[in-house]
């Protein structure tokens, strides 16, 4: 199926495409998970030594990997928090975009693994714009005690010009 269709779908063949697209983001989200099963034991087991290299971030930057050592290291912490602390298993962190477990990872790792998973139940059932809405606001409140939300930024779609909004009104008038 390599061909590009620019011509009308069937609703059949295009649920067959988000099916196809479900199925390769899963398997990626896998993959992402065994490689850094396979960083962490190079970083902790300083493999990379006996490759040559003088460090963990040389080897990566060194090797066609195809990412950056700051890239590596989501990986190794996603498989450190996810699967080494909380024993998740891999096919269910592949449910979470990579993306979101990188982001939560900071947020969870110091926490029980109960207020973990309901983390996890949020970034499977939330979007991404919420999401990250939601992980910045438990980011800038930690430590501080009725801290306002967190305003949310948006794009206008109407005139491409930033708004900003506060969910209860809490903005400064001071200047």
């Amino acid at each position: 199926m390599n061909k590009l269709i620019a011509k009308e779908v069937s609703g059949d063949v295009a649920h067959q495409y988000v099916e196809q697209l479900k199925n390769l983001v899963y398997q990626g989200s896998l993959a992402i998970v065994e490689i850094g099963r396979l960083l962490l034991i190079f970083r902790n087991e300083k493999l990379f030594i006996q490759l040559g290299h003088e460090s963990f971030e040389r080897f990566i930057s060194d090797s066609d990997f195809g990412f950056a050592p700051k890239t590596a290291y989501a990986f190794c912490r996603i498989y450190e928090v996810y699967v080494m602390k909380f024993k998740m298993s891999e096919e269910d962190l592949a449910l979470v975009a990579w993306s979101k477990l990188q982001a939560l990872a900071p947020i969870v790792s110091d926490k029980e693994k109960d207020e973990a998973m309901e983390w996890l139940e949020k970034a499977k059932s939330m979007g991404s714009g919420d999401f990250y809405d939601a992980v910045a606001e438990q980011r800038h409140s930690r430590g501080v005690k009725d801290r306002p939300p967190y305003p949310k930024i948006r794009l206008c779609k109407t005139c491409h010009k930033w708004t900003v909004t506060f969910d209860d009104g809490s903005s400064c008038i001071c200047i």
